[in-house]
């Protein structure tokens, strides 16, 4: 794991100068994302989970140490043992994800409608 940083984009882990120079050197970028189809369980019913995706675009501001990304598209699905696909229970789309600890899914992403409250890890993967 290069950087692991909560909600408030405090670091738990890592580095984000690390992420930098993983991202600098061509490295793709994996995110995992805990919390994320919370909001798809029934009230008091989410169940602890990450969800995890490669990132396409990414844009790293070196003066303000802040890394910017955009996922490949995902399917979120609510968390469930069996996890099954049911009316209502899942969407689908891209996640907007910044080093500060701001996600945001792509269609939502003008009205803020959704925050992540989980934790955000971020790693520099094999190279492209």
């Amino acid at each position: 794991m290069v950087l692991s940083h909560d909600e408030q984009g405090e670091v738990e882990s890592g580095s984000i100068d690390e992420l930098g120079e993983a991202f600098s050197s061509g490295k793709s970028i994996k995110v995992g994302v805990s919390g994320l189809c919370d909001d798809l369980a029934e009230e008091g019913k989410a169940l602890p989970h990450e969800v995890f995706v490669e990132t396409g675009s990414g844009y790293y501001y070196l003066e303000q140490k802040l890394f910017i990304a955009g996922s490949h598209p995902l399917v979120r699905v609510k968390p469930a043992v069996p996890m099954s696909y049911e009316s209502g229970g899942w969407d689908f789309g891209c996640l907007v994800l910044r080093s500060d600890g701001r996600a945001t899914e792509s269609e939502k992403a003008l009205t803020g409608d959704i925050n992540f409250r989980g934790r955000v890890d971020m790693e520099g993967v094999a190279d492209n």
